[in-house]
């Protein structure tokens, strides 16, 4: 094992369950700055460019969603990713 690895496998540990609560982590962090960075664009701006922003991003992600369905079924079950296309879609429109 190379030291890049096993330092990888110190920080985010060797079990299955604890790097996918990880992962949910970082993409829950990267959500909430999205949505701060449209709340402080929406400030600068004002609404109607947000629209558009937060349609573009809900599209994208949706985009994504389905690829990665298509790409790996197993790791990225249909339901599941319908059900968190959802809520980062509710919250796009809700900040939005």
């Amino acid at each position: 094992m190379s030291m890049s690895q096993s330092m990888l496998q110190l920080l985010l540990g060797s079990d299955a369950a604890v790097r996918r609560l990880l992962r949910y982590g970082a993409v829950g962090l990267a959500l909430y700055a999205v949505s701060l960075s449209q709340l402080w664009f929406q400030a600068a701006a004002g609404s109607a460019p947000l629209r558009a922003m937060s349609l573009f991003a809900i599209i994208l992600l949706g985009l994504t969603m389905l690829l990665m369905v298509r790409i790996d079924a197993r790791r990225f079950p249909a339901q599941e990713e319908f059900v968190h296309f959802v809520l980062a879609a509710t919250m796009l429109v809700a900040v939005g």
